[in-house]
């Protein structure tokens, strides 16, 4: 008579991972209550709602089979002689209920990773404000909790609980034809008790996709405003073409900060669209014409004079500011004549904008590309950061959810199942503990590059801003 092989293994492997898990969200815990800042958010009270009941049920997930009464056989020995390693709980199966009891209470932890998930959607997907999460907040904490102490205390008032071969759960210790009908019900249909985990992990599973259909989008986003930004800082201007009608401004206008322009290519698209390609057609010829008269010699003073009264009938004189900048408006074509000369375009009857109002507006818009860039890569970091909790709550549950499906069609679990469940179900503590922490760890060695990981993890773990 001795201890089964596998159940050694079952018996040690989660003594590890639970120690990790407890270790992590205690961390999570610590770092948001000692810090002013982080406890003002609703989703760090989240995840402190989430650390304290995983505390509670990693502790018992540590104790394992200490707490299954002694003598009792494995499933996976020969059924004769092999026992439960360690197991070394009281006849009476008062340790076993306790533990039973916390373990159903662990399903709180599946219900706050569902109401994590809701937090980041109604964030990153529907824009919600921090005051309209915070008034429904409430509701993020009673769920959990409520369904996990109403199941466990139900389960342990009917006398549910029993050994699982690691630990203890939904598994009467009584023989079959001595359980009552609540019991017998329950051990059948244990889905009446799994099921919200199972509606928790389906949820999760569509916010996932739509996280992360969501954070793709956003990407998207921020690679067009920097592609804005990139053209608006190094565009440069072309040097005009006398042969295909640009006109050069001279040295005089130039030193008087505008130059008289009429003229540009057909194919342009500006804000004035058709009206204003029509008249700068027209006033192309016209002040091509204007130009090279003034280089040849042989042009009469008649036409020179016919031009210019055709000139100020079309009204086709305009003043443009020369700044070196040329902003391009988000969402639409950019203005050739701004492309090509660098100013800002108005009518010589308009009010004129002198260089530095174009470029304290260029500076405005940059400013604004700027801010969307910084929203926008803001909203894709907290829809990755809710992806990875989505994530770690299926590499958690994935194999619990095998398990106990192979329970319900009556089928004998498999070891690898049971050692993988054994496994990650004590470990999601330590999982969220990886992911809160990282955003946190990069920021931080981002601006102080020289500090180790260590002394980094130490200053962000015991800041209080």
């Amino acid at each position: 008579m001795g201890p089964s092989p596998k159940s050694i293994a079952l018996a040690i492997v989660p003594k590890f991972t639970a120690l990790l898990s407890i270790f992590g969200s205690a961390m999570i815990t610590f770092m948001i209550l000692h810090s002013p800042k982080r406890r003002k958010k609703t989703s760090h009270r989240i995840m402190v709602g989430m650390g304290i009941a995983d505390i509670l049920a990693s502790i018992w997930y540590f104790a394992s089979t200490w707490v299954i009464p002694a003598g009792t056989l494995s499933g996976f020995g020969d059924g004769t002689t092999e026992t439960v390693f360690w197991a070394s709980g009281d006849q009476n199966g008062i340790a076993c209920n306790i533990s039973g009891f916390f373990n159903q209470f662990a399903a709180c932890n599946p219900l706050y990773s569902a109401m994590l998930a809701l937090y980041y959607l109604l964030v990153v997907k529907y824009g919600w404000s921090t005051d309209r999460l915070a008034a429904i907040e409430w509701r993020f904490h009673v769920l959990p909790w409520g369904y996990a102490f109403i199941s466990a205390l139900f389960a342990a008032i009917t006398g549910l609980y029993g050994p699982v071969e690691w630990t203890c759960w939904i598994n009467p210790d009584v023989a079959p034809e001595d359980r009552t009908l609540i019991q017998n019900l329950f051990v059948q249909l244990q889905w009446l008790l799994f099921g919200p985990i199972w509606a928790a992990i389906v949820f999760s599973a569509f916010v996932f996709i739509a996280l992360y259909r969501k954070m793709k989008l956003l990407e998207k986003r921020v690679n067009s405003y920097a592609s804005s930004i990139l053209k608006f800082e190094g565009e440069e201007s072309p040097e005009p073409d006398i042969e295909k009608c640009e006109l050069k401004p001279s040295i005089e206008n130039r030193k008087n900060g505008s130059v008289l322009f009429a003229s540009i290519s057909k194919d342009d698209e500006g804000d004035n669209n058709g009206r204003l390609e029509e008249n700068l057609e027209s006033g192309c010829n016209e002040g091509g014409n204007n130009i090279s008269r003034e280089k040849r010699e042989n042009n009469s003073n008649g036409n020179k004079e016919k031009n210019d009264k055709e000139e100020k009938s079309k009204e086709m004189t305009f003043t443009v500011s020369l700044t070196s900048d040329v902003p391009k408006k988000h969402g639409r074509k950019p203005n050739k004549i701004r492309a090509l000369f660098g100013p800002t375009l108005v009518r010589n009857h308009d009010k004129v904008k002198s260089s530095d109002e174009v470029k304290q507006d260029d500076k405005k818009i940059l400013k604004d590309l700027k801010k969307k860039i910084r929203h926008t890569t803001k909203s894709r970091m907290i829809a990755l950061q809710g992806l990875r909790f989505v994530a770690a709550f299926y590499v958690t549950w994935l194999f619990s959810t095998i398990s106990r499906i192979f329970n319900i069609i009556d089928i004998t679990i498999p070891f690898p199942i049971q050692f993988l469940d054994t496994t990650f179900v004590p470990l999601q503590g330590f999982l969220n503990f990886l992911i809160y922490i990282r955003p946190l760890l990069e920021d931080y060695r981002h601006k102080n590059p020289k500090v180790g990981f260590w002394m980094a993890f130490r200053n962000i773990t015991f800041d209080t801003s």
